[in-house]
């Protein structure tokens, strides 16, 4: 919410687009990987918070974030927002059998992430390819589907008929001054009715 507000402000946006932010914003994700959680739990917090709003802010770290695999990861981010815990979770499980992460350093901790990471790439790129894409295809046909039968309906004077894509109203009917609600079986609208003059 906070990064919200602050990216309205037209100086701070202006400011963390620039092209000499993102070696900063680098250095703050190196910082991330270089200092454990655990241990700087403030500092990593801070550092991740403006590594954020300069992304929020519209930097483009060098146009990494305009390249086609950035917007592939934009395309399956909802999948990957439902998804990516139980992968992590699955990755750590395992990892932590065969290798006890408490022994690990952070460059070995951020590895095994990694791997999670591709994984959850790979998992949810099927999903969206399977179940999400089709859901949205077939929406989107409905959605086609349904403007014939809006564009059927037109504003009319008293007397007047209006005909919608199965039946016809009259729109005489309705007090003066008064809004006539026009119902088909495919759409509700709204027909304003005037005074003969």
């Amino acid at each position: 919410m906070l990064a919200s507000y602050l990216c309205r402000i037209d100086k701070l946006r202006n400011l963390l687009a620039k092209k000499w932010i993102t070696p900063v914003c680098l250095a703050a994700l190196f910082g991330c990987f270089s200092h454990p959680v655990s241990a700087h739990p403030r500092l990593v917090t801070a550092l991740l918070s403006f590594l954020f709003l300069a992304i929020a802010c519209g930097n483009d770290m060098f146009g990494l974030l305009t390249r086609p695999c950035s917007n592939y990861l934009g395309t399956i981010s909802y999948s990957v927002y439902l998804l990516h815990g139980f992968v992590l979770l699955f990755v750590l499980h395992i990892a932590n059998t065969l290798w006890p992460l408490k022994s690990c350093n952070p460059f070995g901790y951020w590895a095994i992430c990694g791997c999670a990471g591709v994984l959850v790439v790979v998992c949810c790129g099927m999903t969206y390819r399977w179940i999400e894409h089709p859901f949205l295809k077939a929406q989107q046909k409905s959605r086609t589907a349904a403007k014939p039968a809006a564009q059927s309906l037109e504003r009319t004077g008293p007397g007047n008929i209006v005909v919608s894509s199965r039946r016809t109203y009259s729109s005489g009917g309705a007090p003066g001054g008064k809004e006539g609600l026009l119902a088909g079986p495919d759409i509700l609208h709204g027909v304003q009715s005037e005074e003969p003059h």
